[in-house]
């Protein structure tokens, strides 16, 4: 789950979000990246495919 006050703007209330086409998704927001961090992305179905992640 993705705390209330680190949820990007595609994340529902849920910490679920729904990929809807090519594009660049905000998951994940935070004030400060420091420190260890762990996102995992659980995917139902076919044909995901990752092309890049980008962080800061």
């Amino acid at each position: 789950m993705v705390p209330t006050n680190s949820k990007g703007a595609d994340i529902g209330n849920d910490s679920k979000f729904i990929i809807d086409g090519p594009r660049l998704y905000n998951i994940v927001n935070h004030q400060s990246y420091n420190g260890s961090h762990l996102l995992e992305i659980d995917v139902k179905g076919k044909g995901f495919e990752s092309f890049a992640f980008t962080f800061g």
